[in-house]
């Protein structure tokens, strides 16, 4: 029985009394369900229904849609609800729009007492309101709809002509606008007097548990036109998707497959599916079916459900459909999963590809054997040639794997076919990755693949690595590693380094020297004539004099064989036969830091910029000194601009923490400290506190003053 029916028979004996005894919509008593049943008594046909279910994950919609008031209008019933787009479960929300829009332009004078059937739920049916229905309409806020009483899925909005002071009423079983409703807006029929004016009741609402059970909802829509003695539309219903309500739905994993069927092979018909009912809270066990395009329902084993998770994966054949595959085309796939004598039902939507009947290519590898000398780094470039033959592609694409499964890195690889039916030439290169081929037998796979999707025969690709023995390194000795120079100060320091190396399996040998500032010298390359027995071997070094200064000086010599092998190294030490005692390094400028004028006496403590360095090459090693450095304060400080002078001059903390104050022109012993890094130099050595410290008066004036220290080598004890 259709809804609509119930909702007119509701309507047959309806009779609203407002203020003032305005009659807003008298029906009388003839049985209404002749109207509905009397086709020349509908206004109009629908016109436009578009049905469409979403996926499993974005839920169901469906739209239908008529014209009323002589096409002057159109009723609009749309429908969309979450959770499962092939089933319906307590829990999934439904929202519901019944939309009247208008296509002219005027009043529609003589429709005034006409209604719209709005469907709204009852909680008694398993189907409440979640959020209160609203009346919306062109131009204006939304106005609350509320449903009065009965146990119907419906309610009626009425249409009538503005009357200054009457509100929208209410009555049992029918939906109403809440009081204090600007009067101008008062009718609905106010607010659809131009094209694209549109009135749109709206709610939104939820499946109970009260639902289980029942036969899924049936949302229908009306309109009845006063006019002419009364007319109704044709029912616009939207149904709930699924046969019965329950807690629980099922869903697949995959709602779409795309399958790829071969007519000459049975095999490709079939193909897996998945899914679960996890939302199901009960434990009684539950049987499996399904059906392919309206074919006969299959029986799915026991073994491919799981009853604990609720869940299952099977096999299914598109033979048992009651269409012959032998097309591209989509075939629905429907399962049902029955608990209790309950079911619930997932499509799935196969899209399948009929694969052509071509030729597959015909592959040779010439040769198909091939030897490599093992590299130190595991890496070959391999060439790989010989012939394909297809008959009926453009073109072909080779493809290989290693032994491992992997795939050969192939560019390149894909080759016009020239010359169908007949064997056409190929040739491909390409650089194995580092450990890809071990020593041995390596077996790789190639294939020809034509853009059919026709694979080769594979064909094997036999790489023999040929193991290389060992590279042992070179050894060798010096006849000295102290060599005595003279000291020079300018030109090249020529000497000779003689010894005996030893290399098993080398052609040759070069050496390496490299000096203390880390630049290196490489001599020329020494035939190993006699492998495995000691070579003699001589080599002219001619070193620039900066390379050994005075002091420690040494190299390191290393041999490397032509294969890559190195020796141990050795150090040669350099003696110089002259001494000689020296500044190496003296700032040309130092400096104090600020210093900030307070009662008293301040003291201004020396910058970093303080460097004095001297080199010493004539005290032996572990003895002490006999020379000392002085330093002396040429002049008072005196800022070159105000030629104002500072009263006092500095003073110096040595390291014995004592402090010696400086008189201009009296120079004074300032401590030296040895250089970790060289025992011939010796350096300042001074911290932040100590060393030269410049005292001033609080009466001094602001400036920057200047002086000159000069600093003196004296050799003596």
């Amino acid at each position: 029985m259709k809804r609509l029916t119930k909702w007119i028979i509701s309507l047959a004996v309806l009779l609203c009394v407002f203020p003032n005894n305005y009659m807003l919509l008298q029906a009388k008593g003839t049985d209404v369900t002749t109207h509905v049943a009397n086709s020349s008594k509908k206004q109009s046909a629908t016109i436009d229904k578009n049905k469409q279910a979403t996926t499993d994950d974005t839920g169901f919609q469906d739209t239908e849609t008529a014209f009323v008031f002589e096409n002057r209008a159109k009723l609009t019933l749309s429908v969309s609800k979450s959770g499962s787009a092939t089933s319906t479960s307590v829990g999934d929300k439904v929202h519901v729009d019944v939309t009247i829009e208008s296509y002219t332009n005027g009043d529609m004078t003589g429709h005034e007492n006409s209604s719209m059937i709005i469907p709204y739920p009852n909680e008694v049916q398993g189907f409440k309101i979640t959020t209160p229905g609203t009346l919306q309409a062109s131009g204006t806020n939304n106005m609350k709809l509320v449903p009065m009483g009965g146990n119907d899925l419906s309610t009626v909005l009425l249409f009538y002509e503005a009357i200054k002071g009457i509100p929208l009423g209410s009555t049992d079983g029918f939906a109403t606008q809440f009081n204090n409703i600007p009067t101008s807006k008062q009718a609905i029929f106010e607010n659809l007097k131009k094209s694209g004016d549109k009135v749109t009741a709206s709610y939104d609402s939820e499946i109970t548990p009260d639902a289980v059970g029942k036969d899924s909802f049936t949302i229908a829509s009306g309109f009845y036109d006063s006019a002419n003695g009364g007319q109704f539309t044709d029912d616009l219903s939207v149904n709930l998707p699924g046969n019965k309500i329950t807690d629980w739905n099922l869903t697949l994993d995959n709602p779409e497959l795309s399958m790829t069927v071969d007519p000459k092979n049975s095999s490709t018909l079939i193909n897996a599916a998945s899914g679960n009912w996890s939302n199901y809270s009960g434990s009684k066990t539950a049987t499996m079916q399904y059906q392919v395009d309206n074919g006969a329902k299959q029986t799915i084993a026991s073994s491919d459900i799981d009853q604990t998770n609720k869940k299952f994966s099977t096999k299914f054949d598109l033979s048992k459909s009651d269409q012959t595959i032998d097309k591209d085309g989509d075939h629905i796939v429907k399962f049902f999963t029955t608990i209790d004598g309950i079911v619930q039902e997932a499509d799935l939507t196969v899209h399948v590809t009929i694969k052509k009947a071509t030729t597959p290519p015909v592959l040779k590898l010439n040769p198909a054997e091939v030897q490599v000398d093992e590299t130190s780094n595991g890496q070959y470039t391999l060439n790989v040639k010989g012939t394909f033959n297809d008959i009926d592609s453009s073109k072909v694409t080779i493809f290989g794997t290693y032994a491992d499964n992997s795939n050969v890195g192939l560019t390149n690889n894909t080759f016009d076919n020239t010359n169908q039916g007949k064997d056409n030439d190929f040739s491909l290169s390409f650089t194995t990755p580092a450990g890809k081929l071990v020593p041995g037998t390596n077996r790789l796979v190639f294939w020809a693949k034509d853009p059919d999707g026709n694979i080769s025969q594979k064909v094997d690709f036999n790489v023999t690595v040929n193991p290389v023995a060992a590279n042992e390194p070179p050894t060798f000795t010096l006849d000295s590693t102290s060599i005595l120079l003279d000291s020079k100060t300018s030109g090249t320091y020529d000497f000779v380094l003689a010894g005996k190396f030893t290399d098993k399996d080398s052609d040759s040998v070069k050496f390496t020297s490299t000096f203390k500032d880390n630049t290196t010298t490489t001599s020329d390359s020494f035939d190993n004539t006699t492998k495995g027995s000691p070579v003699p071997f001589k080599i002219n070094m001619s070193v620039p004099v900066d390379k050994l200064n005075n002091g420690n000086n040494s190299m390191t010599v290393v041999a490397t064989d032509s294969d890559g092998g190195k020796s141990s190294v050795i150090t040669v030490k350099f003696t110089m036969q002259t001494s000689e005692l020296k500044f190496a390094t003296v700032a040309s400028n130092s400096s104090f830091n600020d210093g900030i004028l307070a009662s008293g006496t301040g003291y201004s403590y020396h910058a970093k910029d303080w460097q004095v360095d001297v080199s010493d090459t004539v005290t032996k090693p572990g003895a002490t000194p006999t020379w000392k450095l002085q330093a002396t304060q040429d002049q008072a400080f005196i800022d070159s601009t105000t030629n104002k002078q500072l009263s006092t001059n500095m003073r110096y903390k040595n390291q014995a923490g004592n402090y010696i104050s400086l008189s201009v022109g009296k120079p004074v012993d300032v401590d030296m400290v040895k250089s970790s890094d060289d025992e011939t130099l010796y350096q300042l050595g001074w911290t932040s506190l100590d060393g030269f410290q410049l005292p001033f008066r609080s009466y001094e004036h602001t400036g920057n003053y200047q002086s000159k220290v000069t600093w003196t080598l004296v050799d003596a004890p």
